[in-house]
This record gives C-alpha cells, structure tokens and sequence, in this order.
C-alpha cells in the first residue's frame, strides 16, 4: 500500500518512508496500517484500538493509543516524512494526511 512517499509492506511488516525503512513495533505498524488504508479519511478512536489491539473486552484506552501515534509521529519524523502527517481530529480518532492524494492498494 503507496500513501505518498509511505510504503506499508503488511506481507513483510515493512514500513518505508521516501524508500528508507522506519522500524516499528508491532502495535505502531497495525496503526499506520489502519491509517494508510485510510489515507485522508477519519478512523476513529474505537476502531484504531481494536484493529491494533486485536480484541475486544476490556480495551486499552484512548490515551495509549495516543502515546503509540506519538512514537509514529517521532520515528517518522526523523526520516524525513515529508508531506505525510497524521493529525487528531478530537473526540473522533486520527487522520493520516497527505498534501499528494496518490494511494495505490498492492504491495
């Protein structure tokens, strides 16, 4: 899946960004998976934790998943993400923005 200059390789649990790899855990890949498939369109709250989590019950909470969309944020940063940017759309969930509306679905 293309987002941009955002690779996200879910076959060999790569993530690359401007075709230099970014490593991630496996809860930090499941979220920017989500996002990617996503790309400029709200995911909320609810359906990021249980997409990354992989179970319902007692779910980790909001605030988690912020921590986890802080390291994304940070990791990508320091690569060089360019126009790519994942923003908070309060009291909804997240957004993985792209200034180039580019998504192609394939690895």
């Amino acid at each position: 899946m293309h987002v941009a200059d955002l690779v996200v390789n879910p076959v060999w649990h790569e993530f690359l960004v401007g075709g230099r790899p970014i490593e991630l855990t496996r809860l930090e890949f499941r979220i920017i998976h989500l996002l990617a498939h996503y790309a400029n369109q709200v995911v909320s709250y609810d359906r990021l934790i249980s997409y990354a989590w992989g179970y319902s019950g007692e779910e980790p909470s909001a605030a988690l998943l912020k921590t986890h969309i802080s390291h994304l944020r940070s990791k990508a940063a320091q690569k060089g993400v360019g126009p790519l940017t994942i923003d908070s759309i309060v009291g909804v969930g997240y957004i993985l923005r792209s200034t180039s509306a580019t998504r192609t679905v394939g690895v």
